[in-house]
Order: structure tokens, then C-alpha cells, then sequence
């Protein structure tokens, strides 16, 4: 018998990346292309159409296709119901659709940290789990919960948003991109600790993240006025973490939010695993011991120990790849059962 894949695709902001994946999960025919996703749905559809055309071409038997996409994703209707300006356009999109008119297969959509938590619970560290809750830590906070092999997703397609959960009453001065304030994902994910490292020096607070902590509050300023912006990354502020206030107290912010959502998290849900991932875990030896620091600041019961594992992603970056082909051939599996 000819052998089987099915096309799993990870949309993001930035770019594509597709794969041929088998029943067992062996991948093959890696494509990676920008999703110019930026420019709107249009745009994006381009690049997706020209990535699945490169899969469909490769000779080999397609059965199904799936994608993780951002936003809120009917699951059921395989329509973007709701996308925030990051995609122009993107509401409203019926990628489900549109991924059958391309590949002409069936196809499946969920939410990227859905997918990602899939992923996880197939071929990661959620292996075996009966509730597997994944965060994942990038431009902004994902994550997805997966009880006894399923993802939830709630009535509306909006279940596990912890990202946009408040952790923070006060946080008035810390706006989220869901239009609230306070949200764990201002304080928590990387892209967010970055952008509020910028409006610290651009008030005046001085950091060798800038690269200028002898010039004068006027001076940087006028920098940012002249949008002479300085780059860095998370990993900056890791290597200034014991010599720098403002990378010491964005890093202890981070964990101190993120010990906090985690141990609510805990309790509402009562996971066996947390699996941890995006770029920020890939300094894990690091940001472990803050992290466990923190959760040792909250009481628990000796009659009811903590039990739950936190494990960093085995996947990387390739959980949404992994998870969408779950996805894909959970799909194949149901039409062929009718």
C-alpha cells in the first residue's frame, strides 16, 4: 500500500513553515517561506497557496491538511472568527476552505497554541498526559490545554486565553494588544518585555540595553524621537540580568507573573504537565531557577503536594508542525470511520 501524509502547516507572523508528515510523525520536505502575513489576508493567502502548491508537487500520497493559525479559530466551521490588527483582513477568512481548494484534501484548522499543545501531547513532553497545559512564550503568550487526548476549546473558540487573563490590577500603565491592561502576556512573554524595555529608556530610564546609560535623559529622548532605536534581545538582558535595574527587573517581573499564572492555572485546571516553550526557554538553565524561585513563594498544603511536571518543549519549534499533523490525521481518521 502506498504510503501516507498529510500536509501540516504553522502559520505565523513572520512565516510559513509547512511539512509532509506520516501517521507515525516522521517528517519530510520541510518548506519555510515569510508569510508576509503583515501585508494582510491577502497577502497571506499568496504565500500559503505557494507553500501547499510545493507539497502537493512533491509525489506523494496527500490524505489531509491541517493548520494552526492565530486568532480565534472556529474549530468547527474552519473560520477565523476573530483576529486582532497583527493579520489585516484575517476575520472572517474561511482557511478551512481555502486549505481543501489548494491541496484538494480534507483539512482542519485550530489556533496556533491549540496546535502547539496538540503537538506536545503526540510527540513532546505531554506525551502520555491526561492534562497537558502548554505555554508558549514568543512575541506574545499562547497556550492550549489538552485533557485526555483532546484540545479544549470552549462554546466560542475562546477557551485557555491565559495570556489575556489579568494578573495585574494595577497595571494601568502596562496596555496589552487586547485592549486591556494588566494582561499576563504584557508581563510575561518576551516581544512584550521588550517593548516595555524600549518605553522605560524612552522615558528616560537608562540601561546598557541601549547602549548609552551615560547620556542624559534628554539625550535618549531625542534618540527616540529620531527613531535611532537600539536592538536587542531577551538574551541581552539575561547576559545584564546581576549589572542592569531595568533588564534585573523586567526578568524578575516575568517570572513573578509567570509563577503566579501557573499557580492559578494549576488550581483551575490541575494539569500533570506544564510544558514550557518559544525562544525564551532556550535559556532554560537561566530562567528555571527564577521561576521555581517564585512558585516557592506560594503556600501549599502538605495533604495536597504539588504534583504537576514542568517540562521545557521538546519540540521547539516544530510543536506547531507536529501538532497540526495530529490534528490532520485525527480528521482523516473521523471521515474514514463514517
Amino acid at each position: 500500500m502506498e504510503k501516507e501524509y498529510v500536509i501540516a502547516i504553522d502559520i505565523g507572523g513572520t512565516n510559513l513553515k509547512a511539512d509532509l508528515v506520516d501517521r507515525e510523525g516522521n517528517i519530510s520536505d520541510f518548506s519555510y517561506t515569510p508569510s508576509h502575513a503583515s501585508e494582510g489576508r491577502d497577502a497571506l493567502l499568496a504565500s500559503l497557496k505557494t507553500i501547499i502548491t510545493a507539497q502537493v508537487t512533491t509525489g506523494r500520497k496527500i490524505v489531509g491538511i491541517a493548520a494552526g493559525s492565530p486568532g480565534t479559530v472556529n474549530n468547527s466551521t474552519g473560520v477565523i472568527d476573530y483576529m486582532q490588527a497583527h493579520i489585516p483582513n484575517w476575520t472572517g477568512t474561511k482557511l478551512g476552505a481555502f486549505l481543501t481548494e489548494c491541496s484538494g484534501v480534507p483539512s482542519q484548522i485550530d489556533n496556533d497554541a491549540n496546535v502547539i499543545a496538540l503537538g506536545e501531547y503526540w510527540k513532546g513532553g505531554g506525551q502520555g498526559a491526561k492534562c497537558l497545559l502548554a505555554l508558549a512564550l514568543g512575541t506574545g503568550l499562547g497556550s492550549g490545554l489538552v485533557v485526555e487526548g483532546k484540545v479544549m476549546h470552549g462554546p466560542f473558540f475562546n477557551a485557555v486565553e491565559v495570556g489575556h487573563t489579568i494578573v495585574c490590577t494595577d497595571g494601568t500603565n502596562v496596555p496589552c494588544s487586547c485592549g486591556n491592561f494588566g494582561c499576563a502576556e504584557s508581563f510575561i512573554s518576551p516581544g512584550k518585555m521588550i517593548s516595555r524595555a524600549h518605553h522605560s529608556m524612552q522615558v528616560g530610564l537608562p540601561s546598557v540595553l541601549g547602549g548609552y546609560p551615560k547620556l542624559s535623559i534628554a539625550q535618549i529622548q531625542e534618540r527616540y524621537k529620531n527613531n535611532d532605536v537600539p536592538e536587542f534581545t531577551v538574551k541581552d538582558m539575561v547576559d545584564h540580568y546581576n549589572d542592569d535595574f531595568l533588564c534585573k527587573r523586567l526578568i524578575d517581573d516575568s517570572m513573578k507573573y509567570l509563577a503566579l499564572l501557573i499557580y492559578n492555572l494549576s488550581k483551575c485546571y490541575d494539569p500533570d504537565v506544564i510544558t514550557l516553550g518559544g525562544g525564551m526557554f532556550k535559556s532554560a538553565d537561566f530562567f528555571m531557577p527564577l521561576l521555581y524561585g517564585q512558585l516557592a513563594r506560594y503556600y501549599v498544603s502538605p495533604d495536597l503536594p504539588v504534583k504537576y511536571q514542568i517540562k521545557i518543549s521538546e519540540l521547539g519549534d516544530l510543536a506547531g508542525i507536529y501538532g497540526a499533523a495530529k490534528l490532520a490525521w485525527d480528521h482523516v481518521d473521523q471521515l474514514r470511520a463514517k
